[in-house]
């Protein structure tokens, strides 16, 4: 589950984030993720923060609005029967039960149709026209279903039925002949907001309504004082529920929907919070996603979608509470289908392992469950997959896709095979004859290949910011809220943190199935909890990692405390791993003479960028670019380069000198005491003006055909002062001494890792060790570390042979800084 994900952390403009920052008042955080998400203008980012109902644009704009407005105020005027008829899933519901609510308020002779999932399936078909007609209904006004249904409506205009079609889904191309299709998918949409759930679309029906029978015929009535804002918890709930956009206007709904559902009149759905135990506190979208939403869904899944209907719509506590622990206990029993489901589905899906698009089939699979199924297999493979329950010759599929992949109209690529067919981007039903199974399965593969070409095969990680280097707050996570609701298209705010130091972990919850970890980012110790990390992979005391994490505020015995809710680690090994080879390559620079005085150096015609410490321009370099070649000799770079590695996989460390060079790829080369090979790469040739040694500069300044960047930041500190800061004092000495007496063949590794728990950094810890070995005072045996027999005169620690390089080393760089300095900056 973990582990094998590509990170993406974005770079926001650091001068957006601070004027934001500074103009709103808000945490540089909460800017950086405005900024992140293309939200930098002032008033976009206050519209976004404190979402209002004036931000609502006029209902009329979205097509037919204005005649079916008419119509219905019509049928109100004549006493005109009226039928909604809805889908069976929680947008469904909602919208049925919020035009309910607002059609009987006005005096309407109103009832409602939702078909059985089983029986009859999704949308209008033959035989509840007829029922419904049969009823005395002359005005039909379809939610969250209807833009596909051409045939059934032309048989209720021939029943002399008018139809009003609101829905959200995907339009053909030829509009089905009702007197208003209200979409706001058509290509005439003028509405600048077209990612409503149906729920969406029902509440603006119901805004133009109002505003024609209470309003006067325009808006004078109030934002929130109509019948139809003040169930917005309803609204909310179909929303988040239909995993649609949280953005837009669906964030003005979404946001001020849950607000409202925390204190909802509704009888109905203040049974169903408090049968999910949600009924102390306020309502966040994960709630409603995981909590509220599946209990609704199971009535129509298992059952009759009505039940959920009449839960919302009641108006007796007792019977409300009733319903709800009827949805609960039908909740419990579709985890149990779905579960056997799934057991069926993941053994058949390890021998499609190659396959572009998962297309599972089986007899006995509830045809109201598969599409639960199916999202589970794509969280689990990462590629778009379609669940079929056979029923004899017929098979009754449920596909869901991946981010980016546009899953209609991948399936409409093989539209011939299908009796009936609907859908979005993310989500589609179909059906088909069950002998076309194979031949679809085929077809749609080859299909899904072309499609997924050029998206990313792995699970990504997107992050909103690298934190590195940034002390993160209670208020910081605090101001995060703002961004609330969060779900399909506001996606809870994620970091990353380098190189982050454990110093201990230990297994939590009542399985042990969580994992609470304590580390330090160099400012402050972090606690850390990764919520069902089952997985054994995790870096151990004294080593360090990157984390992908959110900032949260962990309330305990009354106070308020930080903790970084985990989401991925990235390869935690990458700087036990480098640093014998740092250290060997770093003595070479003196073993081939590349700390000498360079003499005359031509630098003319070098580009020189200042670029805050490179990490900024290598991620641009590295993530647009291939064939270049980055010199490094800081150590706090070597670290910069290697947290990217995971980022870009096209990134190649070598050490002393470049032993190859391929064009598809970028090198980095640490402590180069050669460039011989270099004329080779295709691509720049970037170091650091702080960090370059006396020879490489020297060498650099002959290559004048590649484009050559130095990057500079003055506040940077020399590599020269970077070196004498990692030499040990006398302190580290005596605490590595005294652990290998104490802990006798303790492997170097282990050592090393030691080290660092008590505060000692991994670089002088192996300095350290090296020094002692070199002064004959330890020894490397049989794979660990020994004490030798003490030398009968007092030893200088300092004159340690590995030290002594080391002082020269930052001498000759040093050096050279300065002259960089003074000849092309003129400092």
């Amino acid at each position: 589950m973990f582990h094998d994900k590509k990170w993406v952390c974005d770079s926001p403009d650091a001068d957006k984030i601070k004027g934001l920052a500074d103009r709103l008042r808000i945490s540089p955080i909460l800017a950086m993720v405005l900024v992140s998400r293309g939200i930098d203008d002032v008033k976009e980012a206050e519209r976004f923060l404190y979402p209002q109902l004036s931000h609502l644009a006029d209902p009329l704009l979205m097509p037919d609005m204005g005649v079916s407005v008419d119509r219905i105020i019509r049928a109100l005027d004549s006493g005109e029967r009226i039928c909604i008829y809805g889908d069976y899933d929680v947008d469904g519901i909602t919208s049925v039960s919020f035009l309910m609510k607002v059609l009987s308020a006005a005096g309407a002779d109103v009832t409602y149709y939702i078909p059985g999932r089983l029986e009859e399936g999704y949308g209008l078909n033959e035989m509840s026209v007829r029922e419904i007609h049969d009823t005395g209904v002359s005005l039909i006004i379809t939610v969250d279903c209807g833009t596909s249904s051409h045939e059934e409506i032309e048989l209720c205009g021939s029943l002399g039925m008018d139809v009003i079609v609101t829905d959200h889904h995907q339009c053909p191309q030829k509009l089905p002949p009702a007197l208003g299709v209200i979409n706001p998918k058509r290509s005439d949409n003028r509405y600048p907001f077209s990612e409503f759930a149906g729920v969406g679309v029902a509440y603006n029906l119901c805004r133009a309504l109002e505003a024609r029978l209470w309003g006067g015929g325009n808006y004078s009535l109030p934002p929130g004082k109509s019948l139809s804002d003040s169930m917005l918890d309803l609204v909310a709930l179909g929303t988040v529920a239909d995993i649609v956009p949280l953005t837009g206007e669906n964030r003005v709904l979404a946001s001020l929907g849950l607000k409202r559902m925390a204190v909802t009149e509704n009888i109905g759905l203040r049974a169903l919070i408090k049968v999910a135990g949600l009924q102390d506190g306020p309502i966040s979208s994960g709630q409603v996603a995981f909590a509220l939403a599946p209990r609704l869904n199971a009535a129509g899944r298992l059952a009759d979608a009505k039940n959920a209907v009449r839960l919302l719509l009641s108006r007796d506590e007792k019977t409300a509470l009733q319903l709800a622990k009827e949805l609960d206990e039908r909740n419990r029993e579709r985890q149990r289908v779905e579960n056997r489901i799934l057991d069926g589905a993941l053994k058949m899906a390890e021998k499609r392992k190659g396959d572009s698009i998962l297309v599972l089939a089986s007899e006995g699979w509830h045809p109201g469950v598969i599409g639960i199924a199916a999202s589970k297999m794509v969280e689990r493979y990462n590629k778009p997959a379609v669940l079929f329950s056979i029923d004899g010759d017929e098979a009754r599929g449920s596909a869901r896709g991946v981010p980016g992949l546009d899953l209609y109209e991948l399936l409409s690529r093989c539209r011939h095979y299908y009796k009936s067919f609907g859908g979005h981007k993310q989500a589609a039903g179909l059906t088909m004859e069950t002998g076309c199974l194979e031949d679809f399965a085929r077809e749609v593969n080859t299909a899904a290949a072309d499609a997924l070409k050029g998206l990313e095969a792995k699970p990504v990680i997107w992050a909103d910011g690298d934190l590195t280097g940034v002390r993160v707050t209670v208020e910081d996570a605090k101001s995060l809220k703002l961004l609330e609701p969060f779900g399909c298209g506001n996606a809870t705010p994620l970091f990353i943190k380098r190189r982050v130091g454990i110093a201990g972990m230990k297994r939590v919850g009542s399985s042990r199935e969580h994992l609470k970890v304590i580390a330090s980012d160099g400012f402050d110790r972090l606690d850390c909890i990764a919520f069902r990390w089952m997985d054994a992979c995790w870096p151990v005391a004294g080593q360090r990692t990157d984390l992908a994490f959110t900032p949260q505020v962990n309330q305990w015995l009354g106070r308020e405390n930080l903790q970084l809710s985990v989401k991925d680690i990235r390869d935690f090994s990458k700087e036990e791993c480098f640093l014998k080879p740092w250290y060997e390559s770093m003595l070479d620079l003196d073993r081939y003479g590349a700390l000498a005085p360079a003499g005359e150096f031509e630098l003319s015609g070098i580009e020189k960028i200042e670029s805050g410490y490179g990490y900024q321009f290598l991620k641009e370099l590295f993530g647009k670019s291939k064939g270049n070649l980055v010199l490094v000799n800081g150590y706090s770079d070597i670290l910069d380069v290697l947290s990217m590695l995971l980022l870009y996989p096209n990134v190649e460390v070598q050490f002393g000198r470049l032993e190859n060079c391929c064009a598809g790829r970028n090198y980095v080369v640490v402590h180069p005491h050669s460039l011989e090979g270099m004329e080779d790469c295709s691509g720049k040739i970037c170091f650091f003006a702080h960090s370059v040694m006396p020879m490489q500069l020297q060498a650099i300044g002959r290559l004048k055909t590649k484009k050559r960047i130095m990057l500079n930041d003055q506040k940077a500190p020399g590599l020269g002062k970077e070196l004498l800061s990692l030499i040990p004092e006398r302190d580290t000495f005596v605490t590595l001494y005294r652990t290998v007496k104490k802990y006798v063949n303790l492997g170097f590794d282990d050592v090393i890792r030691w080290a660092v728990t008590k505060g000692i950094s991994p670089a002088s810890a192996v300095i350290a060790i090296e020094s002692l070995i070199a002064l004959g005072l330890a020894a490397k045996r049989d794979g660990g570390i020994v004490l030798e027999t003490a030398p009968q005169n007092k030893v200088n620690l300092q004159d340690a042979p590995p030290i002594k390089i080391i002082k020269a080393a930052a001498a000759a760089a040093e050096n050279c800084y300065e002259t960089v300095k003074a000849g092309i900056y003129g400092v």
